[in-house]
């Protein structure tokens, strides 16, 4: 599940059990929780692939923008890719890129995709 905050949505959850006792509220919120982690690794044993729908939709999305980039050879880690706008330096042996998404992110970046497909 990705909420905005974990807070956020305690609370709402939360809001019309906040008259009850605390002991019967701590076992409401570990039931709670006990369901969200049920449910959340049920979704995660019907996945085909390691990655979660919402990388692999931000993947793709960035795959498809990164096709008209230009790719120059530096070595064979090493990939100069041009955008028209912010070019990216990747190195895929040390998984980075000057544009920092793939360091930041842990997840290629569009240079680095396109590197990849060079």
């Amino acid at each position: 599940m990705l909420m905005s905050s974990i807070a956020e949505c305690l609370n709402s959850y939360l809001r019309h059990a906040r008259q009850i006792p605390v002991t019967v509220l701590i076992e409401f919120i570990r039931d709670m929780m006990q369901k969200w982690f049920h449910d959340c690794l049920n979704h995660a044993k019907t996945l085909r692939t390691q990655l979660t729908t919402w990388v692999t939709t931000l993947l793709n999305q960035r795959n498809e923008e990164s096709t008209m980039f230009m790719v120059r050879p530096i070595d064979g880690n090493e990939f100069l890719v041009k955008d028209g706008g912010k070019d990216g330096l990747v190195n895929l042996i040390e998984r980075t890129c000057t544009c920092q998404e793939f360091q930041i992110y842990m997840l290629p970046c569009k240079h680095a995709l396109a590197a990849l497909r060079a």
